[in-house]
């Protein structure tokens, strides 16, 4: 049954998830309010916010939550590497990259089945927990951004991209319409392997709200709607 008087009484901005879920939605808008000279700038420091909250949420165990702290500071690391990447040789910048993407990827499925596990386990569904579901949504989108960066690394011919566009802001793009099925086609896997990933990510990104946001969302009203004793 739903904690009604903790779900209503709680801030917005007290609920974890909530605060996730904005910092999530400031990482996709408010870079791009900003030149592209402080665009990058301003997505490092969003994303350092963004795992700050959610270094919050993976409260656990020592020896766990040091794992991700170190996972977390791997990031930090690659990330001011990756920014400066491009004053080095170009293999050198490629294999940055990489290692990001890699370390990028690892952290964000950790996180993933983190929340869902908390979520599901928990008690009570509240408005919060919703907001946690619909997280996970946005992270699967960025989690296939950085594989697509990985991809395009490996072999650049892999998207029929835009000319005059960031990289990773572009791939980005092409991860969140192809996560939400809305398929523009400005931009377009080119092989085989890019067009399996695109079609893995458009499967999960219809079955996820289906399956894991509406079960939520039924659980909350179901126990909204039950007689309290």
């Amino acid at each position: 049954m739903v904690d009604r008087k903790s779900s209503h009484s709680d801030p917005f901005w007290e609920n974890q998830y909530a605060r996730l879920f904005i910092g999530l939605i400031s990482l996709i808008l408010i870079p791009t309010l900003f030149s592209e000279r402080w665009s990058s700038l301003i997505s490092f420091s969003l994303e350092t916010f963004v795992i700050v909250l959610i270094l919050q949420i993976l409260r656990a165990r020592r020896i766990k939550f040091y794992i991700y702290l170190v996972v977390s500071l791997s990031i930090f690391a690659l990330e001011l590497l990756d920014y400066f990447s491009n004053y080095v040789q170009q293999n050198i910048g490629i294999l940055i990259d990489l290692l990001t993407g890699v370390v990028h990827l690892t952290f964000s499925f950790m996180v993933i089945q983190v929340i869902l596990k908390k979520i599901f386990t928990q008690q009570s569904v509240t408005r919060d927990s919703i907001l946690g579901g619909v997280s996970v949504y946005l992270l699967l989108g960025f989690s296939w951004a950085f594989a697509y960066r990985m991809l395009y690394n490996l072999d650049s011919s892999s998207f029929n991209l835009t000319k005059g566009v960031d990289i990773s802001w572009e791939l980005g793009y092409f991860s969140f319409v192809t996560l939400t099925t809305v398929g523009y086609g400005d931009i377009t896997p080119a092989t085989g392997v890019a067009m399996a990933l695109s079609i893995l990510e458009a499967v999960i990104g219809q079955m996820y709200p289906a399956i894991i946001i509406s079960c939520l969302i039924s659980q909350y009203l179901s126990s909204s709607q039950a007689p309290r004793l």
